[in-house]
C-alpha cells in the first residue's frame, strides 16, 4: 500500500507541474522570449503528451505499483540541473534561431522541431528524473521507450498533417455543404487553395486550418492505437483497421 501511495503522489506532482507549474513559471517569460512562436509552449503539447503518459501508467500500473521508491538525492540533484539548463536553452532558442536567420543561416524545419523537442524532453525528463529517480527509469525502460515511440508518432504526423490542412478543410466543406444543402439550397462553397468558405444568403464562414479535423482525427488515432497496443495479443488486423476507419472518417 506504501508502494502504491507513494507511486500515486510521484504521478501527481509530476502531472500537476507538467501541466500547471512549467507553463505558469514560462509564462512569466513568454512575451520576452517570443515562447508563442515556439512549439512546446501552448495547447496541443501541454495536453497530448500527459495524455499518452497517464494511458501508458495507467496500462503499467500492475508492475508499477511494486516498485520500491529509496530516497537518491543524486538524482534530485541531476534532474534539477538538467531542468534548469533545458529551461535556459528553451527561452534563448527564438534568439538564437532569429540570428542564425538574419545572419542568412536558416534551419530546415524538421531540425528546428528536432532541436526544439530535444530541448522540452530536457525539461520534462529533469522533472522526472529529479521525482522518480534514475533507477526507476532504468527499471522501466519499456515504458519510457514505448512513450517515446507514441509521442515522437504523434508529433511527426500532427505536424506533416497540419502541413496540408486545407485538404481535410476541403473534404470537410465538402461534406458539410451536401448535408446543408438539403435543407438550404441557397447554400454555396468556394474552395480555392487556403480559401474555403460556406455561404448561406448573406452569411458565410470560413473552413480553417482549426475546423479542419486533423486534431480530432490525431487524437482518436492515437488513443486507438494506445488500447490497441494494450491489447495486442487479442488484436485481428481486418477489424482493427475498419474500427480505426469508422472512427476517424466522421472527425473529418
Amino acid at each position: 500500500m506504501k508502494h502504491r501511495l507513494s507511486l500515486v503522489i510521484r504521478i501527481a506532482i509530476f502531472i500537476f507541474l507538467w501541466l500547471f507549474g512549467v507553463p505558469y513559471i514560462f509564462s512569466f517569460f513568454a512575451e520576452k522570449s517570443h515562447l508563442l512562436n515556439l512549439p512546446g509552449f501552448d495547447y496541443p503539447d501541454t495536453i497530448i503528451s500527459p495524455i499518452i503518459f497517464l494511458m501508458l501508467f495507467y496500462f503499467y500500473y500492475p508492475i508499477l505499483k511494486k516498485y520500491h521508491f529509496k530516497p537518491c538525492t543524486s538524482s534530485v540533484f541531476a534532474g534539477l540541473i538538467l531542468f534548469i539548463s533545458a529551461s535556459l536553452s528553451y527561452l534563448n532558442l527564438y534568439s538564437w534561431f532569429y540570428n542564425l536567420y538574419i545572419n542568412g543561416h536558416i534551419l530546415n524545419p524538421w531540425l528546428q522541431l528536432a532541436i526544439i523537442y530535444t530541448i522540452l524532453i530536457g525539461i520534462y525528463g529533469g522533472l522526472f528524473l529529479a521525482i522518480f529517480s534514475y533507477k526507476f527509469i532504468t527499471s522501466h525502460k519499456s515504458l519510457i521507450l514505448t512513450f517515446f515511440i507514441f509521442n515522437t508518432t504523434y508529433y511527426i504526423l500532427y505536424y506533416y498533417l497540419f502541413a496540408n490542412w486545407s485538404i481535410f478543410s476541403s473534404i470537410t466543406t465538402i461534406l458539410v455543404f451536401h448535408a446543408l444543402k438539403l435543407f438550404l439550397p441557397q447554400t454555396s462553397m468556394i474552395i480555392d487553395g487556403t480559401n474555403i468558405s460556406l455561404f448561406i444568403n448573406d452569411f458565410s464562414v470560413g473552413i480553417s486550418k482549426t475546423c479542419s479535423g486533423v486534431m480530432l482525427i490525431l487524437l482518436f488515432f492515437i488513443l486507438y492505437s494506445l488500447f490497441c497496443f494494450k491489447n495486442l495479443k487479442n488484436i485481428k488486423l481486418p477489424k482493427t483497421i475498419f474500427f480505426l476507419l469508422i472512427g476517424t472518417l466522421p472527425r473529418i
